[in-house]
C-alpha cells in the first residue's frame, strides 16, 4: 500500500502529527496505541484502548478532544476490549495438510534469530504488536510455508510518516495479521479463587493493599537456603512503589464480589416485595465498602418489613435465594482482604537464562514473604493445595525447551482449565511482544519515564519482550483470561492426584485475527532471576538465595 501526500504537506507537519501522537498516547495508559494517518485529505488519529467493560472513558475522550481538536484533526475510536472481533476480522481457519504442522526445530532458531537481529526494523513500525515464527495463511489456509507473521493494529493501512513493512526479511517472507497484547489483570463475575479461605491456595486472588488491582497467586516457592516461603505472581501484580502488603483477594474483587451479589440480593428482594417500593440505587462504578455495606443494611430491613408479614406468600425458593446472597455478604463484609505478604523483590525486564546465556528471555514475576500465620496455615495442609483440582506442584520445574502437552493452570479469573497443544513453546516458536511508546510496556507499567528513563531496565530503546511463550486457546472456555496473571501453568501427568512440575507464569494475552493466545514466561528461569535479585538483598550472607517450588510439609 502507497500514500502520497500533497506537497503542502511537509516533513515537518508529518513529524509534528507523529509527535502528538505519541505524546498523547504515553500520558493515557488506557491506550494501546495512538497511530496517525492521512485519508482523503484529512489527518485521522487512531486511538486503540483497551479499558474494559466500561468502553471508550469520557475523561480520555475530552482529552483527546482538546489535545488533538483544536488542530483540525479527525479523532477515530477503536474498542479492543468491546469491539476486537470486528476489530481484528477474527475469522476462522483451515489447514492444508489433515493435521496442523509444526515448524522444524532448525527453522525456528533460523527465524528466531532473524527476528532477532531484525527488531530495529521492526520497531521503526509503531502498529506493530508481536512478531513470531509459523506458518504462512493464504486465503484463511494454513500453508506449509515457513514465515515470520508480524502482528499489528489496522492491518491494510500504513501510519503517517511510516512505510509498509517488508514483504521478506532474511530469506523467509512476511505474512501481516490483526493481533495485540494485553496483560492479563482484571476481575469479571466472582469464582471460588475470590472467596478468601482459612489458607492460601493456588489460583486464588491477590493484590496490593489499598490498589483496585489483583492478579493470581502462581505458586508457593521456598527458599532452599533458609526455608522462608515466599508467594509468586507477576511483578505487575505485586509490586507497588508506595505500598509493599500484599492481600488476599485483590481489592477490585472482593468490591467487585460485594457489588455482584449485592446486584443478586437487590433483584431477589425487590421481585417479592413488588414495584411499590423504591429500592436503594447503586451502579457497577459503586466502589466504596461503606456505601455497599449501608445498601445492604437497607436492604435486609426492608426485606424484615415487607416480606415478613406476607410469608405465605412468598415461594420457598425465593426465600432461599435471597438467604444465600444474605449469608454470602454477611461473611463477605465480615472477612475483609487480609494481608499475607510483603513484597520482597521483582524482576520486569529481559534476562539471560544460566542454562543458555546466548538468549534473552522477558520474565514479569516477584516474590512476596509470607507472614508467619500464614505460613503455619499452608504447612498445616500437609501439600500445597491448588484451587479446582486434586494436582499438586511436586517442587520440580521444567525447562522452557521441555516438550510438554498435557498443560493445566488455575487463575483468578477462569479457575482449573486445561490445554493440550503448546503451540509455541521456546525452541518452537518464541514470540517476541512489542512495546508501548515512551518506556511503557503494553503487559507492564513503567513509572520511571518521567524521572530516571536512562537507569530503567524496562526503558531500553527496542523496548521488546523476547521469546515469550505462546498458548493456543482451545474451545468455548479460554485457558485464561483477565485477572489471570500470575497463575503458574504446570504440566499435567494424569488424570488422577498426582504431583505436576511447573513450566510457565502467565502474565498477558494475544488475540489475534485466527487464534487468541495465552503469553506466559519461563518458570524455570524467573526462578533463577529471582533467587539473584533476592542474594543482591543479603550480601552479607554465606549462601545464596536459591527458589524451587514448594510441594509437600510435614503436617503440624
Amino acid at each position: 500500500m502507497v500514500l502520497f501526500f500533497p506537497l503542502f504537506f511537509t516533513v515537518v507537519d508529518k513529524r509534528a502529527i507523529w509527535n502528538a501522537a505519541i505524546t498523547f498516547e504515553a500520558e493515557h495508559e488506557e491506550c494501546v496505541r495512538v497511530l496517525p494517518y492521512f485519508q482523503n485529505g484529512d489527518v485521522e488519529i487512531h486511538l486503540y484502548v483497551y479499558n474494559d467493560r466500561s468502553g471508550i472513558p469520557t475523561e480520555l475522550n475530552n482529552a483527546a478532544q482538546a489535545f488533538f481538536g483544536q488542530k483540525g484533526w479527525k479523532l477515530i475510536w477503536a474498542d479492543l476490549y468491546n469491539d476486537a472481533f470486528n476489530l481484528l476480522k477474527v475469522s476462522s481457519i483451515k489447514y492444508s495438510s489433515e493435521k496442523p504442522k509444526r515448524l522444524e526445530a532448525s527453522q525456528v532458531d533460523e527465524i528466531d534469530e532473524i527476528i532477532n537481529k531484525h527488531l530495529h526494523v521492526f520497531s521503526k513500525h509503531r502498529n506493530v504488536t508481536a512478531v513470531q515464527p509459523s506458518f504462512k495463511v493464504t486465503n484463511s489456509v494454513q500453508t506449509q510455508e515457513a514465515c515470520i507473521v508480524v502482528y499489528v493494529l489496522g492491518k491494510g493501512q500504513i501510519p503517517l510518516g511510516e512505510s509498509a513493512i517488508p514483504d521478506t526479511i532474511g530469506s523467509y517472507p512476511v505474512d501481516i495479521v490483526n493481533g495485540f497484547c494485553v496483560r492479563t489483570n482484571d476481575p469479571f463475575l466472582p469464582t471460588e479463587a475470590h472467596e478468601q479461605k482459612e489458607f492460601l491456595r493456588l489460583g486464588a486472588s491477590i493484590g496490593v493493599n489499598g490498589k483496585e488491582s489483583s492478579g493470581s497467586l502462581g505458586a508457593i516457592v521456598e527458599d532452599v537456603n533458609g526455608g522462608t516461603l515466599y508467594a509468586l505472581s507477576c511483578d505487575h501484580v505485586m509490586n507497588d512503589a508506595d505500598e509493599k502488603e500484599i492481600i488476599n483477594p485483590g481489592l477490585d474483587v472482593y468490591l467487585n464480589y460485594l457489588r455482584y451479589h449485592l446486584d443478586e440480593y437487590k433483584g431477589c428482594v425487590e421481585k417479592t416485595i413488588g414495584p411499590s417500593v423504591e429500592l436503594p440505587q447503586f451502579s457497577d462504578q459503586t466502589c466504596e465498602e461503606a456505601k455497599l455495606q449501608k445498601m445492604f443494611s437497607d436492604l435486609k430491613t426492608l426485606k424484615e418489613n415487607y416480606i415478613a408479614p406476607e410469608i405465605r406468600r412468598v415461594s420457598e425458593y425465593r426465600l432461599n435465594q435471597m438467604q444465600i446472597y444474605e449469608n454470602k455478604l454477611e461473611e463477605a463484609f465480615g472477612k475483609r482482604p487480609r494481608v499475607i505478604a510483603k513484597y520482597v523483590a521483582g524482576v520486569r525486564y529481559n534476562v539471560k537464562s544460566e542454562t543458555n546465556s546466548s538468549k534473552e528471555h522477558f520474565i514479569d514475576a516477584a516474590i512476596s514473604e509470607l507472614n508467619v500465620d500464614e505460613v503455619e496455615k499452608v504447612k498445616a495442609e500437609g501439600e500445597v493445595v491448588i484451587i479446582g483440582t486434586n494436582h499438586y506442584p511436586n517442587g520440580e520445574c521444567l525447562s522452557a525447551t521441555a516438550a510438554v502437552k498435557d498443560l493445566f493452570k488455575s487463575g483468578s479469573a477462569t479457575g482449573f482449565t486445561r490445554s493440550n497443544r503448546l503451540v509455541d513453546e521456546l525452541g518452537n516458536r518464541p514470540t517476541y511482544i512489542r512495546g508501548q511508546g515512551n518506556g511503557r510496556w503494553i503487559d507492564v507499567e513503567c513509572n520511571c519515564r518521567k524521572t530516571a528513563p536512562a537507569q530503567c531496565k524496562q526503558c531500553t530503546p527496542e523496548r521488546w519482550l523476547k521469546r515469550c511463550l505462546c498458548i493456543q486457546q482451545q474451545g468455548a472456555k479460554p485457558f485464561s483470561d483477565n485477572g489471570d496473571s500470575g497463575a503458574v501453568i504446570f504440566e499435567e501427568r494424569g488424570n488422577e492426584k498426582f504431583a505436576a512440575p511447573g513450566f510457565a507464569i502467565i502474565f498477558a494475552e494475544l488475540p489475534t485475527q485466527y487464534y487468541k493466545f495465552t503469553v506466559a514466561l519461563p518458570l524455570e528461569i524467573a526462578l533463577e532471576a529471582l533467587s539473584k535479585e533476592v542474594s543482591k538483598l543479603r550480601p552479607n550472607s554465606s549462601e545464596p538465595c536459591q527458589l524451587k517450588l514448594a510441594s509437600k510439609f510435614e503436617t503440624i
